[in-house]
């Protein structure tokens, strides 16, 4: 049973952000991001699914999918970015990272979503279209 909607991110020329870094991604991060997202939209209650990451501080509104695929013997860690929708259980994808350590590829990433939904949700600066994966 779906709990949870996945909606994604158009900018103001219909490029679906999050399709844009999940498609520059290889294979391996890709199969773990679409497992992400469908097991986080399974799940009744976010705060018992350690892959469902709430934002805090300078960047609250925002959640985190975090994976881990192993990639060359080596695991490491990338997010898929976006910021909670007005509509009951619906989550707006907008975007993604690499994170190593403190180090986010590409720099800024949180921040440039934080923007993204501060111009949607105060200017109505791009749309939300259904989850295409």
């Amino acid at each position: 049973m779906t709990h949870w909607r996945f909606m994604d991110y158009q900018d103001a020329q219909g490029e679906n952000l999050v399709r844009k870094w999940y498609d520059a991604q290889i294979p391996p991060v890709r199969v773990a991001v679409m497992w992400a997202i469908k097991e986080v939209s399974v799940t009744e209650e976010l705060s018992e699914n350690p892959t469902f990451n709430p934002l805090t501080l300078e960047h609250v509104g925002l959640f985190t999918l975090r994976v881990s695929p192993e990639i060359n013997r080596k695991k490491r860690q990338f997010r898929a970015i976006g910021f909670w929708s007005l509509a009951d259980h619906e989550l707006i994808l907008a975007g993604g990272c690499e994170k190593s350590g403190r180090v986010m590829i590409p720099p800024g990433a949180y921040e440039n979503v934080l923007d993204i939904q501060l111009r949607y949700y105060r200017s109505g600066i791009g749309t939300i279209c259904q989850h295409p994966f």
